[in-house]
């Protein structure tokens, strides 16, 4: 248990190394991209940290040695006077964006806390198993001899390892990770703002907390006022499907890959839409630059959260054929047309690529995965109301935006009666958008964003992706696809509101300091919106450390843990085998692997049945049967043995050898025992 004193150190720990790698890189891009280079170095500098970290994983080098290319680059530039106060002074109003989001999630995970139920033993698992041997791929905390390989784990690299660096134990870490991608988020929404509607950039700061309708509808017709019911029901409205958005994953608190993701998939958004809008005004270097670190970005997703390559890979797609158009355009008009493949821009393509492919090959190479089987055909599309429930703001938003075009040419709107007739009455509301916006004579950079996210959004409406433990279920496509897509439809929703702002006057009065407090107001009203938000999942203690609860509900536990923590000669434990709930405690807490946590979600990874069977019918061995303990702990290479209340309601009488085990912690009905080293 850690006193808040201590924990306070923690975070200045945390924060403090966060700033160094931010400031670090900040005065390398300063030059090179003026006006949004102390945002780009937020998100950037936890990326490249977390590949550095990766490649150090590789070749079993200390990961912490990657914060010495960061202190290597402040030292350089401090020595050539490149480093003043005054500077950093000017750009502080991103500091603050930063710290006021990341201390209101910061409070809010201290009000819930405690790491039980759900998938939260996953993420910390996870978390304490790189943290606890960083090397690539990680040890699969819930399968003993297994990797992480099957499964996206790179964001929770990425905070192991600056938790590593920091010094920081993985209990807090864990309720740091929010705090953290909210902060680095809101960033990107404030710059995201800069770009698309610069009289009110802190309005897209709204995608962050903005509920679905389903909320709203649920608060005046669930006839409860409970919140935390309102907000579960509020993500499952279409039947067999996920409708997560951040407002809920914030609240809900597990700092899960598609949570994660968020930062990353806003900080790309900044990246198109600053490279697309500042394509003529930059230069040929910044232009490279930029598209580098779209390049970068794009390559940490596929090892970030998987599903957002389907939504941000064909964007990033049409950036590049943009770009080839443009090229030959300017190529045309100076009748260079021999000189196309010696445009200067055409290296900026080729960096972008080349980045992209060094960033995700490699991570290729290590990765495994065997969930997605195929491409199955929607049987039960979703019905009119749920969907609207679903997505009814930014479709609101792009009615109202095409609607002096529908009055022009109404006769389009009965292009919405073909699919409706079939029964796909969702595609009939996305369709006729769809048709509108690709009729305007002139498009802006949202009228594509918007049509992109509908022409996905149609064809989730058609196919969803098969996985090989519920190949006739579409809830994931649903889920992960709706949620990648979340910040690039608001992004266009606010970008085809700000087009109505441009047409409008501020008023002389409306000073620079109004604006500074109106902004100011407007960030303290969305962080009291999470801040007091009566949501709660029963956390019974005020702490950033996940695991303080134990030490009042289950002390034994929390001591086997600690013990175990300490003890690195530990190669794995054995304890209970089940599903969610308080299984694989001991390994999610220690980062220990265990033989068997929790099967089902390694057969669904795709482990194959039969050994996952196994390992739980072994673990029932050890407990029952004395004579095959020690044969069994051998086979998994498991120096530990737990034996606690979950143990003895699961198995009953426990009867373990009296030989070949000591007992490292014994106390009332938990005992922690090692296995003693066989000598010849």
């Amino acid at each position: 248990m850690y006193n808040w004193l201590t924990q306070g150190l923690f975070v200045i720990q945390w924060l403090g190394l966060l700033f160094i790698l931010h400031i670090s890189l900040w005065t390398i891009l300063k030059k090179q991209i003026p006006i949004y280079s102390y945002p780009i170095s937020y998100t950037l500098s936890i990326l490249l940290f977390g590949l550095i970290s990766w490649w150090l994983g590789v070749f079993h080098i200390p990961v912490w040695l990657a914060s010495f290319p960061f202190l290597i680059a402040l030292g350089f530039m401090y020595g050539r006077d490149e480093v003043h106060v005054s500077e950093i002074t000017q750009e502080i109003k991103w500091d603050l964006i930063f710290l006021a989001f990341f201390t209101t999630m910061m409070i809010v995970r201290i009000k819930n806390s405690a790491i039980y139920g759900n998938e939260r033993f996953l993420d910390m698992g996870f978390i304490a198993s790189i943290m606890r041997n960083p090397i690539v791929p990680p040890f699969d905390p819930h399968f003993a001899g297994g990797y992480l390989d099957i499964y996206y784990y790179f964001s929770h690299w990425i905070f192991g390892t600056l938790g590593i660096t920091s010094q920081v134990p993985s209990s807090i870490v864990y309720n740091l990770v929010l705090p953290t991608v909210l902060g680095v988020s809101a960033v990107s929404c404030y710059a995201i703002g800069h770009l698309i509607c610069p009289k009110v950039p802190y309005i897209p700061l709204i995608l962050l907390v903005i509920p679905r309708p389903s909320l709203i509808v649920g608060f005046f017709t669930a006839g409860s006022l409970n919140l935390t019911t309102l907000l579960l029901n509020s993500v499952h409205v279409i039947p067999e499907t996920g409708n997560d958005y951040p407002l809920y994953n914030f609240l809900w608190g597990i700092p899960h890959p598609h949570v994660n993701a968020l930062a990353v998939q806003l900080f790309l958004l900044f990246l198109l839409v600053l490279i697309i809008q500042r394509w003529e005004e930059l230069e040929v270097s910044g232009r490279r630059i930029i598209m580098i670190l779209i390049g970068c970005t794009a390559g940490t997703l596929i090892s970030i959260n998987s599903w957002d390559v389907f939504v941000y890979y064909p964007l990033i797609f049409g950036l590049i054929i943009a770009a080839i158009i443009w090229i030959r355009n300017e190529a045309i008009v100076e009748n260079q047309r021999i000189k196309f493949v010696h445009h200067p821009d055409i290296m900026s393509i080729l960096l972008l690529v080349c980045a992209g492919l060094f960033v995700a090959v490699p991570n290729l190479i290590h990765m495994h995965a065997k969930a997605i089987t195929g491409i199955g055909i929607v049987q039960h599309p979703s019905e009119l109301i749920p969907y609207l429930l679903v997505h009814g703001w930014y479709l609101i938003i792009f009615y109202l935006y095409i609607l002096n075009d529908m009055k022009k040419r109404p006769l389009f709107i009965f292009i919405g009666l073909i699919p409706a007739i079939c029964g796909y009455w969702s595609i009939a509301l996305l369709i006729i958008p769809l048709c509108y916006l690709i009729m305007r004579s002139d498009h802006s950079l949202y009228d594509l964003f918007a049509g992109y996210g509908l022409i996905v959004f149609i064809l989730t409406e058609l196919f969803y992706l098969q996985e090989s433990f519920e190949p006739l279920s579409r809830y994931n496509t649903i889920f992960k696809i709706s949620l990648a897509l979340w910040p690039l439809l608001w992004v266009a929703s606010l970008g085809m509101i700000s087009s109505y702002l441009r047409r409008t006057e501020v008023p002389a009065f409306f000073s620079l300091m109004q604006k500074k407090v109106v902004c100011s107001l407007f960030c303290l009203i969305i962080c009291l919106v999470l801040i007091v938000a009566p949501v709660s999942f029963n956390s019974p203690v005020l702490s950033l450390d996940g695991k303080e609860y134990l030490e009042l509900f289950q002390p034994e536990d929390a001591r086997a843990i600690a013990l175990l923590q300490a003890d690195r000669t530990a190669t794995g434990v054995v304890e209970a085998a089940g599903d969610y709930d308080y299984y694989a405690r001991i390994a999610s807490f220690t980062g220990v692997p265990a033989v068997i946590g929790w099967p089902t979600v390694e057969t669904q990874w795709g482990r194959d049945k039969e050994d996952v069977e196994k390992r739980v019918k072994d673990v029932a061995l050890v407990y029952q049967e004395p004579g095959k303990a020690l044969e069994i702990m051998d086979r998994y290479n498991s120096s530990h043995l737990i034996i606690g209340n979950n143990e003895l309601g699961k198995y009953g009488a426990v009867n373990i050898p009296s030989v070949g085990l000591w007992p490292v912690f014994n106390k009332n009905s938990s005992m922690l025992i090692k296995r003693l080293p066989v000598v010849t």
